[in-house]
Protein backbone atom coordinates (compact mmCIF):
# COMPACT_ATOMS: atom_id res chain seq x y z
CA UNK A 1 0.00 0.00 0.00
CA UNK A 2 1.48 3.30 -0.91
CA UNK A 3 1.94 6.11 2.05
CA UNK A 4 -0.65 9.03 2.09
CA UNK A 5 0.93 12.51 0.28
CA UNK A 6 1.27 14.77 3.09
CA UNK A 7 1.33 18.90 3.04
CA UNK A 8 4.09 20.94 3.79
CA UNK A 9 2.31 22.14 6.83
CA UNK A 10 2.05 18.70 8.35
CA UNK A 11 5.87 18.19 8.67
CA UNK A 12 7.60 18.17 11.40
CA UNK A 13 10.63 16.64 12.51
CA UNK A 14 9.54 13.93 15.39
CA UNK A 15 8.81 11.84 12.18
CA UNK A 16 10.74 9.99 9.48
CA UNK A 17 8.51 8.53 6.55
CA UNK A 18 7.48 11.56 4.32
CA UNK A 19 5.93 11.69 1.29
CA UNK A 20 5.57 15.24 -0.46
CA UNK A 21 4.29 16.45 -4.10
CA UNK A 22 6.74 19.59 -4.41
CA UNK A 23 7.01 22.01 -7.54
CA UNK A 24 10.98 23.42 -7.19
CA UNK A 25 10.05 27.77 -7.47
CA UNK A 26 13.64 28.76 -7.10
CA UNK A 27 17.18 27.20 -6.13
CA UNK A 28 20.76 28.58 -6.51
CA UNK A 29 24.63 27.43 -5.47
CA UNK A 30 25.31 28.31 -1.72
CA UNK A 31 28.44 27.85 0.78
CA UNK A 32 27.44 27.20 4.16
CA UNK A 33 29.19 28.35 6.83
CA UNK A 34 30.97 25.64 7.39
CA UNK A 35 32.76 25.97 3.65
CA UNK A 36 30.85 22.79 2.19
CA UNK A 37 28.95 23.46 -1.05
CA UNK A 38 25.22 23.26 -1.37
CA UNK A 39 21.95 24.05 -3.10
CA UNK A 40 19.34 25.78 -1.95
CA UNK A 41 15.87 25.72 -2.90
CA UNK A 42 12.83 26.83 -2.57
CA UNK A 43 9.78 24.16 -2.72
CA UNK A 44 5.84 24.61 -3.13
CA UNK A 45 3.03 22.37 -2.39
CA UNK A 46 -0.41 22.40 -4.08
CA UNK A 47 -1.62 24.85 -1.53
CA UNK A 48 1.08 27.42 -2.24
CA UNK A 49 3.20 26.52 0.83
CA UNK A 50 6.66 27.26 0.57
CA UNK A 51 9.56 25.77 3.15
CA UNK A 52 13.03 25.95 2.11
CA UNK A 53 15.20 22.72 1.32
CA UNK A 54 19.05 21.49 1.40
CA UNK A 55 21.04 19.50 -1.04
CA UNK A 56 24.61 19.11 0.66
CA UNK A 57 27.09 18.38 -1.87
CA UNK A 58 27.96 14.44 -0.88
CA UNK A 59 25.17 13.61 -2.51
CA UNK A 60 25.38 16.17 -5.53
CA UNK A 61 25.71 13.06 -8.14
CA UNK A 62 22.82 11.39 -6.85
CA UNK A 63 20.42 14.38 -6.79
CA UNK A 64 21.38 17.41 -8.77
CA UNK A 65 20.51 15.82 -12.33
CA UNK A 66 17.38 15.21 -11.27
CA UNK A 67 16.11 18.27 -9.95
CA UNK A 68 15.47 21.54 -12.55
CA UNK A 69 13.64 24.96 -11.41
CA UNK A 70 9.88 25.10 -12.41
CA UNK A 71 9.50 21.21 -12.18
CA UNK A 72 7.49 19.00 -10.14
CA UNK A 73 8.39 16.03 -7.78
CA UNK A 74 7.46 13.50 -5.88
CA UNK A 75 9.98 13.36 -2.58
CA UNK A 76 9.95 10.46 -0.19
CA UNK A 77 11.90 10.17 2.90
CA UNK A 78 12.99 13.90 3.15
CA UNK A 79 14.74 14.58 6.55
CA UNK A 80 12.62 17.47 8.48
CA UNK A 81 15.15 19.56 10.94
CA UNK A 82 13.82 22.76 13.08
CA UNK A 83 15.36 25.72 11.00
CA UNK A 84 17.80 27.26 13.05
CA UNK A 85 18.89 29.68 10.05
CA UNK A 86 18.49 33.58 10.41
CA UNK A 87 17.11 33.66 7.30
CA UNK A 88 13.80 31.86 6.32
CA UNK A 89 11.99 31.57 2.98
CA UNK A 90 9.27 31.01 4.43
CA UNK A 91 7.10 31.21 7.94
CA UNK A 92 7.21 27.40 8.19
CA UNK A 93 9.61 26.72 11.09
CA UNK A 94 11.20 23.62 9.62
CA UNK A 95 13.88 22.73 6.75
CA UNK A 96 14.39 19.94 4.36
CA UNK A 97 17.59 18.11 3.90
CA UNK A 98 18.16 15.60 0.94
CA UNK A 99 19.81 12.36 2.76
CA UNK A 100 21.02 9.56 1.09
CA UNK A 101 17.87 7.37 1.64
CA UNK A 102 15.64 10.25 -0.41
CA UNK A 103 13.23 9.45 -3.41
CA UNK A 104 13.12 11.68 -6.06
CA UNK A 105 10.55 11.44 -8.99
CA UNK A 106 9.62 14.01 -11.42
CA UNK A 107 5.50 13.82 -11.34
CA UNK A 108 3.13 16.29 -13.72
CA UNK A 109 0.90 17.63 -11.29
CA UNK A 110 -0.90 20.61 -12.23
CA UNK A 111 -2.65 21.58 -8.88
CA UNK A 112 0.99 22.53 -7.63
CA UNK A 113 1.65 25.90 -8.95
CA UNK A 114 4.72 27.13 -10.24
CA UNK A 115 5.26 30.09 -7.77
CA UNK A 116 2.87 31.78 -5.73
CA UNK A 117 3.28 35.45 -4.97
CA UNK A 118 2.30 37.46 -2.06
CA UNK A 119 3.03 41.21 -2.58
CA UNK A 120 4.16 42.94 0.41
CA UNK A 121 4.31 46.75 0.89
CA UNK A 122 7.53 48.18 0.83
CA UNK A 123 6.62 50.61 3.68
CA UNK A 124 5.02 47.40 5.82
CA UNK A 125 9.05 46.67 5.30
CA UNK A 126 10.77 49.63 6.39
CA UNK A 127 7.90 50.11 9.62
CA UNK A 128 8.97 46.29 10.50
CA UNK A 129 5.14 45.13 9.69
CA UNK A 130 6.53 42.59 7.79
CA UNK A 131 8.50 39.35 9.00
CA UNK A 132 11.88 40.05 9.89
CA UNK A 133 14.73 37.35 8.09
CA UNK A 134 11.98 35.54 5.58
CA UNK A 135 12.22 35.98 2.07
CA UNK A 136 8.98 38.46 0.97
CA UNK A 137 8.19 39.53 -2.51
CA UNK A 138 7.58 42.98 -3.26
CA UNK A 139 7.44 45.10 -6.20
CA UNK A 140 9.55 48.01 -6.92
CA UNK A 141 12.52 49.36 -8.78
CA UNK A 142 16.37 49.54 -8.18
CA UNK A 143 16.86 53.77 -8.08
CA UNK A 144 20.52 53.45 -7.90
CA UNK A 145 23.15 50.74 -6.53
CA UNK A 146 24.80 52.42 -3.37
CA UNK A 147 27.60 50.10 -3.41
CA UNK A 148 29.60 47.02 -4.60
CA UNK A 149 32.08 44.64 -3.01
CA UNK A 150 33.09 41.68 -2.12
CA UNK A 151 33.12 39.92 0.94
CA UNK A 152 34.35 36.74 1.53
CA UNK A 153 34.16 35.32 -1.49
CA UNK A 154 30.37 36.17 -1.42
CA UNK A 155 29.94 39.28 -3.45
CA UNK A 156 27.88 42.42 -1.95
CA UNK A 157 25.43 45.02 -3.65
CA UNK A 158 23.69 47.39 -1.84
CA UNK A 159 20.77 48.93 -3.71
CA UNK A 160 18.07 51.33 -2.88
CA UNK A 161 14.63 50.49 -3.90
CA UNK A 162 11.35 52.46 -4.65
CA UNK A 163 8.10 51.71 -4.68
CA UNK A 164 5.30 53.93 -7.18
CA UNK A 165 4.61 55.70 -3.86
CA UNK A 166 8.54 56.67 -3.85
CA UNK A 167 9.01 54.88 -0.74
CA UNK A 168 12.86 53.91 -0.34
CA UNK A 169 14.45 50.82 1.50
CA UNK A 170 18.03 50.14 0.71
CA UNK A 171 19.61 46.27 0.80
Amino acid sequence: MSRKENLISELHPRKGTWKIAVCITDMWDVKKHNGRQAIDMVLIDQMGVKIGATLWQELFPEFQPKLTLGCSYLIQNIKVVDNQSEYKVSPIPYLLYFVKTTSVKEVERLEIPANVHVITEIADIISGIAPRHTLVDFVGVVAEVIERKIVNPAYKVTVKLRDNRLFSLYF
